[in-house]
């Protein structure tokens, strides 16, 4: 999930590197595979072959997202897998879950960071890399972090561990670094605080 606050460089920058065709091409072959997969009912499927569609699908989206901000051409294809999400959001709206939503969801195992909540952790991580690099100053990013975000200092290490900025997220100025850092913080915090809140509602729910 590509952020909202993207600035004019960032951007140009990751529209430069669409590839329609590679795109198109990696969805067509994500999407034959989980419908072949359901087709079949193969057995074992831990909802990995559903979850790389519906990544193939959000790299077309984000695609789609940076070119209409720039004005860009979007290549025909495109408008296809749009197609494919608007009939999901048919039966979402009818209040039933798309087949390919069920199977995609995690079974056990570590918690994927997704949509919002990626951007979020991504946030941090830049900031974490720029202090590293001198660019911003902080003695203690990770205790910062872990105010920010309310989360603990295992969580924010695993984040820095498994995501890597590029280079034009770190070329944004300091200021920025540091302000997106402290609103993903908040909403991160705000959504986890909601979470919890639903989640113990539920256990209530349950004793009754």
């Amino acid at each position: 999930m590509l952020r909202i606050d993207l600035t004019q460089d960032e951007a140009r920058a990751f529209a430069d590197k669409i590839d329609w065709q590679n795109l198109l091409n990696a969805h067509e072959r994500a999407r034959v595979r989980a419908l072949a997969v359901g087709l079949h009912g193969e057995t074992g499927d831990d909802g990995s072959v559903w979850r790389a569609w519906m990544e193939a699908i959000q790299d077309v989206m984000t695609a789609i997202d940076v070119s209409l901000r720039l004005r860009r051409s979007i290549d025909g294809g495109a408008w296809q897998v749009v197609a494919i999400t608007r009939s999901w959001i048919d039966y979402l709206a009818a209040g039933k879950i798309p087949d390919p939503f069920e199977k995609a969801a995690t079974k056990g195992g570590r918690h994927r960071l997704a949509g919002a909540e990626q951007v979020n952790a991504r946030d941090a991580v830049i900031y974490r890399h720029a202090v590293d690099r001198g660019l911003v100053n902080d003695a203690h990013p990770v205790k910062s972090l872990q105010e920010w975000f309310g989360a603990s200092r295992s969580t924010i290490q695993a984040w820095c561990r498994d995501i890597e900025p590029d280079e034009t997220e770190l070329s944004a100025p300091s200021d920025l670094i540091i302000s997106r850092a402290r609103n993903a913080g908040s909403f991160h915090s705000e959504a986890g605080r909601s979470q919890r809140a639903i989640k113990r509602r539920d256990q209530k729910r349950t004793v009754k």
